[in-house]
């Protein structure tokens, strides 16, 4: 019986080999058994245990496609975060040098705190300061707008 073709739609037409679902292949790992499979594999020998897990059951099936589109958005995401890091440590340093600067006698007129007390900003992030009542309530910091 011969199988049947997926009739072809534009979407399948336009991808590129590149974005088609690769297909990997590998033996299943110990870990990976059902408590079965794992209590027979426990009583082979190491040369039968190599065996079983290479050529009696399935190889187990990885979609490489996915699993790189996977990769890419948490390496996006840890280089967002590499940046924020990046942005705030500047931050934090000039935050730092302003403090200095008030202990050794800089004017406080000269501070803008509207400017100041923001956050870093970061290309496609945006970070907001929650700001409680002036004062603060207890337990949070006080961020005056006023200079």
């Amino acid at each position: 019986m011969a199988a049947r073709k997926r009739p072809q739609t534009k979407e399948t037409a336009e991808q590129t080999p590149a974005q088609t679902s690769r297909i990997e292949r590998r033996a299943p790992k110990p870990e990976e058994l059902n408590p079965e499979q794992r209590a027979f594999f426990d009583m082979l020998s190491d040369e039968q245990k190599e065996k079983f897990l290479t050529q009696v059951l399935p190889p187990v099936v990885i979609d490489v496609g996915a699993r790189d589109a996977k990769k890419q958005a948490l390496q996006s995401t840890v280089d967002v975060l590499d940046r924020i890091i990046e942005k705030a440590t500047e931050r934090k340093a000039h935050l730092g040098d302003l403090i200095k600067g008030l202990d050794d006698g800089l004017d406080p007129s000269s501070i803008d705190l509207r400017k100041e007390a923001t956050m870093p900003d970061v290309d496609g992030v945006k970070i907001t300061l929650i700001k409680g009542p002036r004062g603060g309530r207890k337990g949070e910091p006080s961020l005056p707008l006023a200079g």
